[in-house]
């Protein structure tokens, strides 16, 4: 089953061609990365999806809603996004409330749990990003890695079916990076999630991926598992990420760990 379909979508900003036609479909359990250069379309995706943007001409569906007819009905809109949690890129934590009241923050804006249930649930998510009595710290006091697990803790607080990360590794060290997309993974198994992430991380994005986009000159040059990225899209993709020949295509395959 899918759970995001794009069917020939257009989209442009002013007069600039960004989406020239896309079709692609997310099915429901899997880890799927969007690759491409600056202005490619990435995170314009990731506005489609969400309904901060609409397609010039085009569908773009998400369970059981058509996002894109979406534009004038506001509460459908609301729903669909109430299912759906998206990780900022750098996290973007409000920096006047505490950890606590962060991931509290969607829970009191969409449900009227009271205040005890609302503290057992902040827990429990806190604990799934592995950090514990926190609650109180501010986010100036956070680093890189604490910072962005907050921000997962709270993008899952809801129970979305959807997962959407902007750039999740962007400015970690390499530990933090480790972590943080272990998480990836182990949330969007364990919760039963589906998750698209937009990443220039390309050997990080691959390890925990089930399948890869491509996006180049508006179109998908690529899109399949990461395990026939080489047999099946592997000049193309090769050619996107360097420059590199046939000639050094086996050595770039393995900097890559495929």
């Amino acid at each position: 089953m899918n759970i995001i379909s794009f069917e020939n979508v257009f989209f442009c900003y002013d007069k600039k061609k960004i989406l020239d036609g896309v079709s692609f479909n997310l099915p429901q359990g899997t880890i799927t990365s969007v690759f491409g250069s600056s202005g490619a379309g990435k995170t314009t995706i990731l506005k489609l999806i969400s309904g901060q943007s609409f397609p010039n001409s085009g569908t773009v569906i998400f369970d059981e809603f058509e996002v894109s007819s979406l534009g004038s009905n506001k509460n459908k809109l609301y729903n669909a996004r109430s299912r759906m949690g998206l990780l900022f890129q750098f996290g973007a934590l409000f920096t006047d409330l505490n950890v606590f009241d962060n991931i509290a923050f969607p829970i009191r804006e969409n449900s009227s749990l009271d205040e005890e249930s609302i503290h057992d649930l902040v827990q429990i998510k806190l604990n799934a990003v592995g950090l514990n009595d926190i609650g109180n710290m501010m986010p100036e006091h956070l680093s890189g890695g604490m910072a962005r697990r907050v921000a997962l803790a709270r993008s899952i607080a809801l129970d979305p079916f959807l997962l959407m990360y902007d750039e999740p590794f962007t400015g970690l060290d390499p530990l933090s990076v480790q972590i943080i997309s272990k998480l990836i993974k182990q949330l969007n198994y364990s919760l039963g999630l589906t998750s698209i992430l937009v990443s220039h991380d390309i050997k990080t994005s691959l390890e925990i991926s089930d399948r890869i986009i491509v996006l180049s000159n508006g179109k998908i040059v690529c899109n399949t598992t990461p395990e026939d990225i080489a047999s099946t899209y592997g000049e193309k993709f090769l050619e996107f990420f360097g420059g590199f020949t046939n000639n050094n295509k086996s050595t770039f395959m393995k900097s890559i760990g495929l």
